[in-house]
């Protein structure tokens, strides 16, 4: 096909999305960990690292997660679903390759989620931080779309996080996300997954203390389970 090659060199080349986003990073280097354990390929926890590793020293700065960068240059301030998404990937490696300064990011990842993004008074957290722009709707949603519900894989992720350091805050914002989601999951079962999937491992745990989630999510739901240091999930 040399002379095909030729001849499209001639054209203008198309663009090319070249960014790269926190979130969909995210969703990277959980799938490379999950592989990873799965298939014992050192190859993809090596990747999912080095993924990790760019966006904690490009696009962590001061205190503060950004949401996309390009040539190494980070910009805009990171949504819910950057922070939950990176907490639950960093949660998915360490059961691969254990890192403490990874873990000690999630916790700091999950320190701003719950100062930035939490809805103090309902439950839940909204899609954009305290601090943003000011819009006209401060949305707040329970329902999957193309990728999870950002409140479930939050809540999700601070439960993890919570068992494993000990720390009751996230697992009492994890409990409220929850109940807070109740009244959407059981009029939308089949676009709140992620969120039934939450609340089977909270009922397990006995963290989650609403009866109508206890009697059935053991039954309906076995996710599957990975361990870091003896806690399983």
């Amino acid at each position: 096909m040399p002379g095909l090659r030729t001849a499209r060199a001639l054209r203008v080349p198309p663009g090319r999305d070249d960014k790269i986003l926190t979130s969909w990073n995210a969703l990277a280097i959980r799938g490379l960990a999950d592989a990873a354990r799965a298939l014992d390929e050192p190859r993809f926890a090596d990747s999912a690292a080095r993924a990790l590793d760019y966006l904690r020293k490009v696009h962590w700065r001061d205190g503060r997660l950004l949401a996309t960068s390009r040539d190494g240059q980070a910009q805009l301030p990171a949504y819910l679903d950057d922070h939950a998404l990176l907490i639950d990937a960093i949660l998915t490696l360490i059961t691969v390759r254990f890192d403490a300064d990874a873990l000690a990011f999630a916790a700091q990842l999950a320190d701003a989620l719950l100062g930035r993004f939490e809805d103090r008074d309902h439950g839940g957290f909204f899609f954009t931080a305290s601090d943003h722009e000011a819009l006209i709707h401060r949305s707040r949603s329970f329902t999957d779309d193309a990728t999870p519900s950002g409140n479930a894989i939050a809540a999700q992720a601070l439960q993890k996080l919570g068992w494993l350091l000990g720390e009751p805050r996230y697992l009492a914002a994890a409990e409220r996300t929850l109940q807070a989601a109740w009244a959407t999951v059981v009029g939308i079962t089949a676009g709140t997954g992620a969120h039934g999937q939450c609340a089977g491992r909270s009922s397990r745990r006995a963290r989650l203390r609403h009866p109508a989630w206890r009697t059935g999510c053991d039954r309906e739901l076995a996710p599957r389970t990975a361990s870091v240091c003896g806690i399983r999930w």
